[in-house]
């Protein structure tokens, strides 16, 4: 029986409130249309705001990762020295306040907006466009002086390449006269093997023929043992010239095998220089040189994707958003005026029934 009653009260109450809402409509509709009204007359007052915005993207260094974010820009915007060089650029009052607005969007992009009136449009893109400038101006030392590092290294590297391939070239080159040399002094030695191999064959004639003209002279009458011997002089003297000769030949070909000796020692000593320089150092060096380029390529300043713009409607006053909150608002002011009124009458009756 209790839990009935309980839930007859509450009905009751409900109700009782249902009631007093819909006896005190008038007073709720009338404080809605106030708050209505003066909510179109505020938004009809109040001067209409356009964004003007930008879009930067941040400056990155040699790893190809941007160097700061929004919370630097923002500190940076909003130091004082900073705008008051700005202001005092674009000519400016000192106590001119500059509401500027830092976003950051995809892809690491920073959104950087003003709201102004329509009459200051155009003020308001000079000084993104300003902040835009000084803030290049201001990072352009830093940039530089990685690029100029780099730029040291890039033609250090560029240097020792073209180095090691001149030294490559002169040492192919050399290596290449050393091979003629080597081929020329081959056709000599061959040519001196040759001419020894003769006069040894001459000798060995004149030996033959020494010997038969002995034999004759031993069997020979008186009559010519004169010429015989007169020949076998001269076969000796030939066979002494020869062996001048071939003494000679044998001197030239010991010095033709020591310069060979001396050309091979040389050619050791122009591949050892070669191997010095070797190919793997150069791909190195033409690695290092790629990688030197590609990082200079990536340092870039804070870059302007998109310049300085303004919004094709007003974003304040939000006059939509201001009429829905101005229904809620003047709906609860009249419920609460309507119970107000009524414990007001309770009170005065209660009162009065009480007298």
């Amino acid at each position: 029986m209790k839990k009935e009653d309980f839930s007859n009260n509450d009905e009751i109450d409900i109700l009782n409130y249902l009631k007093i809402i819909i006896k005190g409509k008038v007073t709720i509709i009338i404080v809605l249309i106030i708050c209505l009204s003066f909510s179109i007359v505020v938004n009809l007052l109040l001067p209409k705001l356009y964004e003007v915005s930008m879009q930067v993207l941040p400056p990155t260094n040699e790893d190809g990762g941007y160097i700061y974010g929004v919370k630097f820009f923002n500190s940076k915007v909003h130091d004082f020295i900073f705008l008051s060089k700005l202001k005092k650029d674009l000519k400016l009052k000192k106590d001119d306040s500059l509401f500027i607005k830092f976003n950051s969007l995809d892809s690491n992009i920073i959104k950087v907006s003003m709201k102004s009136k329509e009459s200051d449009v155009d003020v308001s893109k000079k000084i993104l466009d300003k902040i835009f400038e000084q803030i290049v101006k201001d990072d352009d030392a830093g940039v530089t002086g990685k690029k100029q590092l780099l730029d040291q290294e890039i033609y250090i590297n560029k240097l020792l390449l073209k180095e090691n391939k001149v030294k490559l070239t002169i040492i192919d080159k050399e290596i290449a006269a050393n091979l003629r040399k080597v081929n020329k002094n081959r056709t000599r030695i061959d040519n001196v093997k040759l001419n020894i191999r003769l006069f040894k064959n001459r000798i060995d004639l004149l030996s033959k023929k020494k010997k038969d003209d002995l034999e004759k002279i031993e069997d020979s009458i008186d009559g010519k043992k004169q010429d015989i011997e007169y020949s076998g002089v001269k076969s000796t003297m030939l066979y002494l010239e020869l062996f001048k000769l071939l003494n000679r030949l044998d001197y030239d070909l010991l010095l033709l095998e020591s310069e060979k000796d001396e050309l091979n020692i040389e050619k050791e000593r122009f591949i050892l220089e070669k191997n010095k320089i070797s190919e793997q150092e150069i791909k190195e060096i033409e690695f290092k040189l790629e990688r030197f380029e590609k990082k200079r390529s990536v340092i870039q300043n804070i870059k302007q994707i998109h310049p300085p713009r303004q919004t094709k409607k007003p974003v304040k006053p939000k006059l939509k958003q201001n009429i829905a909150i101005s229904v809620i608002l003047g709906l609860l002011l009249g419920v609460l005026l309507t119970f107000i009124m009524d414990f007001y009458k309770k009170s005065i009756r209660k009162e009065a029934e009480e007298n």
